[in-house]
């Protein structure tokens, strides 16, 4: 008797959860599913405020076209890259993330190779002969020079590091536009 009792139990307390599966699993969803304290609106609008600060930061004109077209084989103006200094100095800084996962992943990309283009910079490039004017120093194109040899590998390397830094800005840019209208 006592083991029928204790079958008819179980299948009851089964039959049970079977009728009141979908209450469960609307309790359980609501209980453990994270929720937003900040409204998707919010969370946009954050975005848009950083998405146009970094674009005054790192205008196409000249930030952009620079890291895409110059040359380092030749000299170049330093306003061209006051840019990226600025930008580096506010990446720095926790407002400078993105709420938007894809984003913020192609924004901390960007700054890597920014800083990456700037270390390459400065342990190749030195003052020229005009002022704000900088870049590879043409004695190394002669043999009696200590660094004889190294002009043309610095020049490739910063041309290489430049093209990548340029790379996920212009993605930035693109994503941005298409996310943040």
């Amino acid at each position: 008797m006592q083991v029928a009792i204790a079958i008819f139990t179980t299948l009851g307390g089964l039959s049970a959860i079977w009728f009141f599966r979908d209450k469960i699993d609307a309790w359980l969803r609501k209980k453990f599913t994270p929720t937003s304290v900040i409204p998707p609106s919010s969370l946009r609008a954050t975005d848009v405020v950083l998405f146009e600060r970094i674009l005054r930061l790192l205008p196409y004109e000249p930030v952009g076209r620079f890291l895409q077209h110059q040359n380092f084989a030749g000299h170049f103006d330093t306003r061209e890259w006051a840019g990226i200094h600025a930008y580096l100095s506010f990446a720095d800084s926790p407002e400078c993330r993105f709420l938007d996962s894809q984003l913020e992943t192609i924004r901390c990309r960007m700054t890597k190779n920014l800083i990456q283009f700037l270390d390459g910079a400065h342990g190749n490039i030195w003052p020229g002969n005009a002022e704000h004017r900088i870049g590879v120093p043409n004695e190394w194109l002669n043999e009696e020079h200590p660094r004889y040899g190294e002009y043309w590998p610095a020049v490739s390397k910063l041309n290489a590091l430049a093209r990548s830094a340029h790379e996920p800005y212009a993605l930035l840019v693109k994503k941005g536009r298409s996310k943040l209208p």
